[in-house]
């Protein structure tokens, strides 16, 4: 939670860096959500979301950070739920120059992943690594619309869990 925390704090002061360094929006915060659908047998259809943070390179590429929370109930199993808390650094490039842009994400990170019977629940900290696709809409000035898709893989030791959210999001550019 602490590690958490402090991520939100870096990303509130490079948002303020941004506004400090005058008219050129160069910070992007978005916030998501929607299904994941398993890609490993036994898991029912999931749900979740993120929050992400990225500083514009320029107009084409980002980098920053995303936390998210991903969660599954497995078929026929009353009570037994997984679920993924991922904090992930990101890459983000859009491709062409119109306010619509198709684009390309990749990140990297640390997966809090756990499972839960009837109250009782473990976890472990596992690499994750993932990538996707998505396209950006405009919705005004400093508001853009996407749906995106990515592929994310939770690294455990002898074990992956593999799935694919289909997000649909807002992102206010800063």
């Amino acid at each position: 939670m602490k590690k958490a925390l402090a991520l939100v704090l870096g990303l509130m002061l490079v948002a303020s860096a941004s506004f400090a360094a005058g008219s050129e929006k160069k910070f992007e915060l978005g916030v998501n959500g929607g299904i994941a659908v398993p890609t490993d047998s036994g898991y029912d259809l999931g749900f979740g979301g993120q929050v992400t943070g990225l500083y514009r390179i320029d107009e084409n590429l980002g980098v920053g950070l995303g936390i998210g929370y991903d969660t599954f109930t497995l078929t026929g199993l009353s009570g037994w739920s997984t679920a993924d808390l991922s904090i992930l650094a990101m890459l983000k490039y859009a491709i062409g120059a119109d306010k619509t842009k198709p684009y390309i994400l990749v990140d990297a990170g640390l997966s809090s992943y756990s499972e839960s019977f009837s109250g009782i629940s473990a976890s472990t900290s596992d690499p994750e690594i993932g990538g996707g696709v998505g396209v950006q809409f405009p919705a005004g000035d400093n508001l853009n619309i996407f749906v995106q898709g990515t592929a994310n893989v939770v690294l455990g030791s002898g074990w992956t869990f593999t799935y694919i959210p289909v997000d649909l999001g807002v992102n206010f550019d800063m």
